[in-house]
């Protein structure tokens, strides 16, 4: 007898087979939307992991700020918690809400920290909405929208009232510094458009497939995979038509 399939098999490239060993097994094949944002938090934690850990010595030695370069490894380690949350709390909720937190306390330090407005964290916060719109759905966006917004006013009037530190990478170095976060927040949002139409085509590609499989289960037993009426009305209904067409043989 065959058993009832409510998803079909996951089909990914090399990479998602990686991540998704990072991700309870019922998210993966439970429910497609689960699936899909699973595979985008993964993603998101492991570029911006590693994004992180890789600008912690360029903020340590060439900017010379080491506490911002502390601050940058402490926040990549602390991605590696979002598998362990996802593990034990089987939510993608809770997970997605930690790495958005994280990333939005270590951009609003940062952003105080550098010199308020004219910091070179402050643009990043714009990629907060974006990624929680990917991650969480048009409510946790909107959220987090919102959340975002209220980080950027209170940096901005604390910067008007002279209540955050001065510029603290003069000359060449802040020019330098300049370029490295406008290359890089560039190569942010491109990663976030990939990851947002890679998840439209494998959205694409589970609909197709789920689509075959309930006309598999229109015509045949769930429980036996024996033909139904539906499809002994179709064969009679061809049958039918092919004889009309013909006519009777022999």
């Amino acid at each position: 007898m065959r058993g009832v399939r409510s998803i079909p098999p996951v089909e990914c490239g090399p990479l998602d087979r990686r991540l998704a060993r990072f991700i309870p097994r019922e998210l993966v094949e439970n429910h497609i939307r689960s699936r899909e944002r699973a595979f985008l938090l993964m993603r998101f934690t492991l570029v911006a992991a590693v994004f992180t850990l890789l600008f912690a010595p360029y903020f340590a030695w060439i900017v010379r700020l080491p506490n911002i370069g502390l601050m940058n490894a402490l926040y990549g380690m602390s991605l590696v918690a979002t598998p362990v949350i996802l593990h034990r709390t089987r939510s993608i909720r809770i997970a997605t809400n930690w790495t958005l937190s994280c990333s939005f306390a270590v951009l609003l330090v940062q952003s105080w920290t550098l010199g308020g407005v004219s910091s070179l964290s402050y643009p990043w916060l714009s990629c907060i909405p974006m990624s929680a719109m990917l991650l969480r759905g048009v409510r946790g966006g909107a959220i987090w929208t919102l959340v975002s917004v209220a980080g950027v006013v209170v940096v901005g009037v604390a910067d008007a009232m002279g209540l955050v530190p001065g510029a603290v990478t003069p000359g060449v170095t802040a020019r330098s510094a300049s370029m490295v976060t406008v290359a890089s927040l560039t190569l942010a949002l491109g990663g976030l458009a990939w990851m947002a139409e890679s998840r439209s085509e494998q959205l694409l590609q589970d609909l197709q497939q789920q689509t075959l499989i309930f006309q598999e289960r229109s015509v045949r037993d769930w429980l036996t995979g024996l033909a139904n009426r539906s499809l002994l009305t179709a064969c009679l209904i061809q049958s039918w038509e092919r004889a009309l067409r013909h006519g009777p043989r022999g």
